[in-house]
């Protein structure tokens, strides 16, 4: 994947609906085989309107390595007969 530092996504996207943080266990491949390290994980997520899939964007060590969609966020008003 092409890297995109996070400042340049700023610039591009704007602030992130909301972000998490947090440490995790990957596997790294090596000369001769594979190692876990940790690695500092950060996910951000962007909800443009309703009717557009949200997008998770996932960082680790600074590094852009995932982007994926989630789930469209509808809001609903029903009343107590489903209605």
């Amino acid at each position: 994947m092409q890297q995109l530092g996070k400042l340049v996504l700023l610039k591009k996207c704007g602030e992130a609906d909301s972000q998490e943080q947090r440490l995790e266990k990957v596997t790294k491949k090596i000369a001769g085989g594979r190692r876990q390290v940790s690695a500092n994980t950060n996910e951000w997520t962007f909800s443009l309107d309703p009717t557009h899939f949200m997008r998770i964007l996932i960082f680790r060590n600074g590094e852009l390595v995932d982007i994926s969609t989630a789930e469209r966020r509808f809001q609903f008003c029903v009343d107590e007969t489903g209605r």
